[in-house]
């Protein structure tokens, strides 16, 4: 059984002419709880790659990246540690797992890392313990890479762990490379994964392959979670600026009145191209993730396992505060062009009657 995440090693783009590698490597394995460290990185696989396109993306949370430096495509880390019971509660705020030993496998390909955490334990683990592995592997490096002032960092992308866990078993004879169900939705979803043993002669090269076969859809599930956390905060700065523009908009008193007629007209243009901005960008996100789940699970070796959460994390779900902000920015230009005309009305009256006074004085003057 394993647990799913999105936990890259990343180093300061400052040092991009660092061999990436050697330097995971060395950093890991200074950590005496770390057994052993492999980083398999084919040769040319860094060549070209840019560093971040501005230097303030490295501060940029996690959840919120356009990418890490470095994404290596086709390449891997394998990392084996054992981290004592006596520590867990410590770092993760809950009871011990039980189990010491994890092997910990990070895989880089066209969209990005995805993590896979094994506890490497004899007989059968709960699947309670599968989910907090990662967490615990995750606080566990974070903590120790932190105390040597390490500059590689294990990045972090929710949900780490990912909402479902995978239990791998031997499965009938012919049966077909790979079957699957879902035998558990309380909490995380438990995926049952049967191999079969005429294709795989055990469960450790069918895990391997099985890695293989669902690679593509879970390092795109966490390109599009990236994706669609950058909407939603877009959508929560529109919908803030709404509630401003609705309360300028409905403020009573002489003086709010002057700022609703004549101040908050290019608020609400802002606002409007703002939304409409937003907008083309869901639409584009939507195109793009579409024929990228597509593709990616019309792959050969592809199992579709990952499909319905593909599918729920590249659905637009801002569209409704898009529409709402761009109905509030109508509505009170709307009501501020009203607002101006009676004004323009009521200043021309204004200058009339005056105009018409002055007239009168002077024609009483020469008369």
């Amino acid at each position: 059984m394993f647990g799913i995440g999105c936990m890259p090693f990343e180093i300061p783009t400052s040092l991009r002419d660092t061999d990436w590698a050697a330097l995971v490597q060395k950093e890991l394995l200074a950590i005496p709880a770390v057994e052993t460290a492999v980083l398999q990185v084919p040769a040319d696989s860094l060549t070209g790659q840019l560093p971040l396109a501005e230097t303030e993306e490295e501060t940029t949370p996690d959840n919120y990246r356009g990418r890490f430096w470095p994404e290596p495509d086709f390449s891997s880390s394998i990392v084996e540690l054992t981290i004592p019971q006596r520590l867990h509660e410590d770092l993760i705020r809950s009871p011990g797992l039980g189990v010491e030993r994890f092997r910990v496998e990070t895989h880089y390909g066209w969209h990005g890392p995805v993590t896979y955490v094994s506890l490497r334990a004899p007989g059968r683990v709960n699947t309670a313990s599968v989910s907090t592995g990662v967490q615990l592997v995750s606080a566990f490096l974070t903590s120790e890479l932190a105390k040597t002032n390490s500059s590689v960092r294990m990045a972090r992308v929710g949900p780490s762990p990912f909402h479902a866990q995978v239990l791998l078993s031997r499965g009938d004879r012919g049966s077909g490379a790979f079957e699957f169900e879902v035998v558990d939705r309380h909490g995380y979803e438990t995926i049952q994964v049967k191999y079969d043993p005429d294709t795989y002669q055990d469960v450790n090269l069918a895990q391997m392959a099985l890695f293989s076969a669902i690679d593509d859809q879970l390092q795109l599930f966490y390109s599009l979670v990236r994706e669609q956390n950058r909407r939603a905060l877009a959508a929560s700065e529109i919908s803030n600026q709404a509630a401003i523009l609705t309360s300028l908009a409905t403020d009573s008193g002489t003086r709010a009145w002057f700022k609703r007629v004549f101040a908050t007209g290019s608020r609400a243009r802002r606002l409007g191209l703002e939304a409409l901005q937003a907008r083309l960008v869901a639409a584009e996100d939507e195109r793009r993730s579409t024929e990228a789940i597509r593709s990616t699970l019309a792959q050969s070796n592809a199992v579709p396992i990952f499909e319905t959460h593909l599918l729920e994390v590249a659905a637009n779900e801002t569209d409704h505060i898009i529409q709402g902000a761009l109905d509030i920015v109508a509505l009170a230009e709307s009501s501020r062009s009203r607002d101006f005309e009676v004004a323009v009305v009521a200043a021309s009256t204004l200058l009339g009657a005056a105009a018409g006074a002055i007239a009168g004085l002077l024609a009483g003057g020469v008369t």
